[in-house]
């Protein structure tokens, strides 16, 4: 496998950095269709979304540079084509899309419900990347899906299994918005079904270098958290729902009575 898509002298795009632009492209497409299923202002929804998408580019590489600050004065085209969403990237992009949707006025359940498929189509897309990249993270096999590495020799297709977790959970979770009983029982799902997956699949991986002698490999703790997160919006969002029509029913009682 070739890692670039074009190359022209030092400068190249990469095929992994092309799949996650086509799937972030694609993802700002489909939260169109999702918006609406789940009865948003898909305009909005757009602009929430490319919002979060920017905020991310901006942040992580604004961090990147911090953290490298004498390697970018030295290569800056090369400092910033390195991978640099972190943590800090993570919760500082979140904090800028909350103020945002606090500004339009956007629920925040509802949009997290649209962009749940589009999440999962994203993470699809990255899959694709590592395939087209050659990257080889499975654990050896002998199963029959197994692919060849050069210094492992027979390995699970991880990123082949996740291509078409990916996909399946975006399908899922799109017929299922209509469906909800409750604003963020969406995003509650894909929560739930993306850390099972995420959990389980890292099993076929090779394990983190950093982490060989924990318990579980962070990847899977992050899984574990999804997985919490997930169950706690399901039990939580329903009975908020259930108390909220009687309140409403309350209060108009005593409105008819005065």
């Amino acid at each position: 496998m070739h890692s670039s898509f074009l190359q022209f002298g030092h400068f190249h795009i990469p095929l992994y950095g092309l799949c996650a632009a086509v799937g972030l492209m694609a993802a700002l497409t489909l939260c169109q269709i999702t918006a609406r299923l789940v009865r948003l202002n898909p305009a909005t929804v757009w602009d929430a979304a490319l919002v979060m998408v920017i905020a991310a580019l901006l942040i992580s590489r604004a961090l990147l540079v911090i953290g490298s600050w004498r390697s970018f004065l030295q290569s800056p085209l090369l400092v910033l084509a390195l991978p640099s969403l972190n943590d800090t990237g993570i919760l500082l992009t979140a904090i800028v899309t909350l103020i945002y949707l606090r500004i339009k006025r956007l629920p925040l359940l509802g949009f997290l419900d649209a962009m749940a498929p589009c999440f999962a189509l994203v993470w699809a897309f990255l899959s694709l990347g590592e395939i087209l990249a050659g990257t080889r993270d499975g654990m050896s096999t002998q199963f029959f899906l197994s692919v060849r590495d050069a210094v492992s020799g027979k390995v699970h297709p991880v990123e082949f299994y996740t291509l078409i977790v990916g996909l399946m959970l975006c399908g899922v979770l799109i017929r299922q918005l209509p469906k909800r009983a409750a604003p963020g029982l969406g995003c509650g799902l894909g929560l739930l079904l993306a850390g099972t997956a995420i959990f389980l699949l890292d099993f076929l991986r090779l394990p983190s270098a950093l982490f060989v002698a924990a318990i579980l490999d962070p990847v899977q703790w992050l899984g574990l958290t999804m997985i919490v997160v997930g169950l706690a919006l399901f039990i939580a969002l329903p009975a908020v729902r259930l108390v909220v029509p009687q309140n409403e029913a309350a209060e108009k009682e005593v409105t008819d009575a005065l």
